[in-house]
């Protein structure tokens, strides 16, 4: 029949459906929904009516396709055989991800002010500081709507969110030089405390797709999860001025950023792929 030229299946030749996929296709044409009672029959094509067809073929016209130009997460369905949100390692590991994101992005913005103070700078000197990271941040959001994903994929914007962050954490440690900028002299490590605004822009969005692709019918427990992980926004706070109170501001840092930044980065290449406690990867 003409149905099944070449010609007119191009299109679906094109995209390699396996036997598997196939079956669950004809499957879903040729048989009614699972009943208790009667289990599934055919359906008979012949006798629908004007109606029934009707209502198929807007079915079919409501979707719209597209070509996808990179890798695409499915979010459902999905959780086939799951019993449990704790069996998706890829979305525990996230929101320990994004507890730590969000604690320090606290961090580095609440306790900028102080650590102008430790150098020298007057109360309304130091205030300037959190405008510009919080400057780096809008920043890096506008450049996140005009590059993703037309020109970057999301996911590469996260990994070197989080390698300039971890990169950049560690200047704020090690830095010790002083440096005149913007009308400011001070040490050069505030600066780099100051661009950690822009490596903290885009990698909440980069978290939470990771995070909750292929939970299916987990999906709203695991974006329950992730937003209780923003309470890390309380706790590492608290850690840090612990540190901060018995040992020193750039000890806290060391003992916040380093460990934070270095976790966010194994998520964003590799963690956020586990799909298996045993260390399966996707």
């Amino acid at each position: 029949a003409d149905l099944f030229r070449p010609v007119a299946t191009a299109l679906i030749d094109e995209v390699g459906l396996g036997n598997g996929a196939l079956l669950r296709v004809l499957r879903h044409l040729l048989l009614t929904k699972e009943n208790s009672k009667s289990g599934r029959g055919f359906i008979s094509y012949v006798e629908l009516g004007i109606n029934q067809l009707g209502a198929v073929y807007e079915g079919l016209m409501s979707y719209s396709g597209s070509f996808a130009t990179e890798r695409l997460w499915e979010v459902a369905p999905g959780g086939e055989g799951k019993t449990s949100v704790f069996q998706f390692p890829y979305l525990i590991l996230g929101v320990v991800a994004m507890f730590l994101h969000i604690g320090t992005q606290v961090v580095t913005i609440d306790t900028i002010i102080s650590y102008a103070q430790t150098m020298g700078m007057d109360l309304l000197e130091a205030k300037t500081f959190p405008s510009y990271t919080l400057s780096l941040v809008i920043l890096g959001n506008v450049l996140g709507v005009l590059l993703i994903p037309k020109i970057i994929s999301q996911t590469r914007v996260f990994q070197i969110c989080c390698t300039l962050g971890f990169l950049l954490s560690l200047g704020v440690v090690w830095g010790n030089t002083q440096v005149d900028f913007l009308g400011h002299h001070a040490n050069i490590s505030i600066w780099f405390l100051v661009g950690i605004g822009l490596a903290n822009s885009l990698v909440y969005g980069g978290i939470w797709p990771l995070a909750i692709r292929g939970l299916g019918r987990f999906t709203k427990t695991g974006s329950s999860m992730l937003i209780m992980a923003l309470f890390g926004n309380a706790v590492v706070p608290l850690i840090y001025g612990y540190i901060a109170d018995t040992a020193s501001l750039r000890i806290a840092y060391f003992w916040i950023l380093l460990p934070g930044f270095a976790y966010l980065m194994f998520y964003a290449f590799c963690g956020y792929r586990i799909t298996s406690w045993s260390g399966r990867k996707s």
